[in-house]
């Protein structure tokens, strides 16, 4: 063997050992919605998935971030027609992660207007189901990781997804506003109740750390 061929090897092979050490290093932290930003985020490529009853735009038609929403209501849930297959698979995954999550809004919202005491027998299981609840916002987003692109599609995405975040952020306050007023008003000890019921739900879920290297798109 010649001493180029040896040295085109051993190139190849500092290739392959970068790229191994880029996917498997230090666990990655994406930027989540801020009420949620202490919790480990695992960082994984977007799985392929069949439509699943997601609403194309149709061909032609303004992106979804930049139409006018109703007040109150959350931009559209929607994949635009003509994207690229990359892009397709990240607005899909946006579509499911932001359904999850306001369907969870949703139930936690349900569940405060009870008005019930967290010192009440009679209501712990409307606050464990609270806890619950909490813990399942931040497994919404655990697997929610989209890498910053360069192309018209990803800048496109990418003002979708902060509409999406910025609408969940702002109801995510009400809610966590509307629990601390129900602590409050339950008296002391209310709030380490609370503390030690979502402590209690964290230990029972197992979390796996993974993290993997961005390409551009």
């Amino acid at each position: 063997m010649s001493e180029a061929d040896r040295n085109a090897i051993l190139r190849r092979r500092a290739a392959l050992v970068g790229s191994a050490l880029a996917a498997l290093g230090s666990c990655a932290r994406t930027s989540p919605p801020p009420d949620h930003a202490a919790a480990p985020v695992i960082a994984v490529p977007p799985p392929a998935v069949e439509d699943g009853g997601v609403t194309a735009e149709p061909d032609g038609g303004d992106l979804p971030s930049r139409r006018e929403n109703h007040a109150g209501e959350p931009p559209p849930l929607i994949v635009p027609a003509g994207v690229g297959d990359t892009a397709r698979a990240h607005y899909e995954q946006l579509v499911r992660t932001y359904s999850d999550a306001y369907k969870i809004l949703d139930q936690m919202e349900a569940g405060i207007a009870n008005g019930c005491s967290i010192n009440d027998a009679k209501c712990e299981s409307q606050w464990r189901a609270l806890a619950e609840n909490e813990f399942s916002l931040t497994e919404a987003f655990r697997f929610f990781h989209v890498c910053p692109g360069s192309s018209q599609d990803a800048k496109d995405f990418n003002e979708l997804e902060k509409a999406h975040r910025d609408y969940y952020t702002e109801r995510l306050k009400k809610v966590h506003s509307a629990i601390e007023a129900q602590i409050d008003a339950g008296g002391p000890g209310s709030d380490k109740k609370w503390e030690q019921m979502k402590r209690d739900v964290r230990l029972h879920k197992p979390v796996v750390c993974l993290s993997f290297a961005c390409i551009d798109w």
